[in-house]
């Protein structure tokens, strides 16, 4: 199970009876671990009084982005801003991230008896119904402003992870090459890239960069929003939406960068389309790409997957070379 992945890994049944009776009061009758996390190790631990999701951070801490040292952590605040706005997900019962117990992050969460939209076969009317309503939220989501974060950070733009950690930023444009940067600390330590593929894309983001100072608002991006986060209920209806752990203030463009839940359904509950400016048709390629350097030392680096990751570095590449063409 998640074999590949080299931050995944199962713990042993007494440490898992020992997070029973620490984070719940509970004794545990069983646990099952579940599949499909690469990044977590997940299990349903079943009490006698309920059931409830263990969601274990990642181990080899080391080959991780910077920012995701303290995913647990941010979504914990992300979670509590959602709930707040009477958007569905999942209701944390404890946090622990002092790693006293297990090597690692340790949440709790509430089990909902729902499943991802990627793993169930919807009839299509269903499907766009529940696209529409997580369009709805996503409206929702991106009305969330910094400024109603508990502490108002004074420099909120960028991963909340990263924020927390005490490196927000002041601007939008100094929040994306914060990211460059974070990457880079890792991508050059694994020579995915060449040091002349490192200078172009460097440059590549210097060229454009004028593009990010357009954006002064620092608004809330889930940044992760696929059907494998949308989870709908026995009866079909939205339950939930998940994962908000890499999370951001900044430029709600960068939602609509992947296309993942971009449909004609999504955008009608949403309200609008993706902006048609050149320029901010320009910010969602340049955010892709971004996503995709980040994926590509992922896929190669984390999760052990170096066939998928060279597929992806031949697209970043040929992305590259359209970009500087224009």
């Amino acid at each position: 199970m998640n074999s590949k992945s080299l931050l995944f890994r199962l713990e042993r049944e007494e440490l898992l009876r020992e997070a029973s009776g620490r984070y719940l009061g509970e004794e545990l009758l069983h646990a099952e671990p579940l599949s499909g996390g690469l990044f977590n190790t997940t299990y349903r631990l079943e009490t006698r009084q309920r059931n409830v999701i263990l969601r274990l951070g990642p181990v080899n801490r080391h080959l991780l982005l910077p920012y995701e040292r303290s995913l647990m952590a941010a979504e914990g605040d992300i979670l509590g801003l959602l709930q707040h706005r009477g958007i569905p997900t999942s209701r944390i019962l404890a946090l622990d991230l002092s790693r006293s117990l297990f090597d690692r992050d340790v949440m709790v969460v509430e089990c909902l008896e729902a499943v991802s939209m990627s793993a169930v076969e919807l009839p299509k009317e269903t499907e766009r119904r529940i696209c529409r309503e997580a369009g709805v939220l996503t409206a929702k989501i991106h009305s969330i402003l910094a400024s109603d974060l508990p502490d108002r950070p004074e420099k909120p733009f960028g991963r909340y992870a990263n924020v927390i950690a005490g490196y927000g930023c002041a601007t939008w444009e100094e929040a994306i090459f914060l990211e460059l940067e974070q990457w880079k600390s890792v991508a050059q330590a694994a020579t995915l890239f060449s040091e002349e593929e490192m200078s172009r894309i460097e440059t590549l983001f210097r060229k454009f960069r004028l593009l990010f100072r357009e954006i002064t608002q620092p608004r809330l991006v889930h940044a992760d929003l696929w059907y494998g986060n949308i989870l709908v209920d026995r009866e079909h209806n939205l339950a939930a939406i998940i994962d908000a752990d890499r999370a951001f203030f900044g430029d709600t463009e960068y939602e609509f960068a992947t296309g993942w839940m971009i449909s004609d359904s999504f955008l009608e509950g949403y309200g609008s389309k993706p902006e048609g400016h050149p320029h901010a048709v320009l910010r969602r390629r340049l955010y892709k790409l971004l996503l995709n350097l980040e994926d590509c030392y992922i896929l190669f680096c984390e999760y052990g997957n170096p066939e998928e990751g060279a597929n992806l570095k031949q697209r970043i590449l040929e992305e590259i070379r359209l970009l500087e063409d224009l």
